[in-house]
């Protein structure tokens, strides 16, 4: 999950607030990946995905049923990625700046 954790109460992470913004801002990272370095990093979906399912509690595999609110989730995420882009350019460049990572 690319090393970033959040202090939810008793461990929870449907304490963090509605379980539906979570599950968005969870695979906005993903969004974000695609809509500007063309994939995600690898692994980042995968991450993604289980703070999602955690958050919502679908500790099984997930269901045909659960498939419409999925993709309904990752529509909100590359919607608020794009109208944020230029936000998301600007932290991206600074840590790329910062770390001295080269972008593929």
């Amino acid at each position: 999950m690319g090393g970033v954790t959040w202090d939810a109460p008793d461990a929870d992470l449907k304490k963090l607030g509605r379980p539906d913004d979570v599950a968005v801002m969870a695979i906005a990272g993903t969004s974000a990946e695609r809509r500007i370095m063309g994939e995600p990093i690898p692994g980042g979906f995968t991450g993604d995905i289980e703070i999602l399912r955690i958050c919502l509690g679908w500790l099984d595999p997930l269901t045909k049923a659960q498939r419409p609110a999925l993709m309904a989730y990752i529509a909100q995420a590359d919607s608020a990625v794009a109208n944020n882009e230029a936000a998301i350019l600007r932290v991206a460049t600074a840590l790329i700046v910062q770390t001295g990572v080269k972008r593929r």
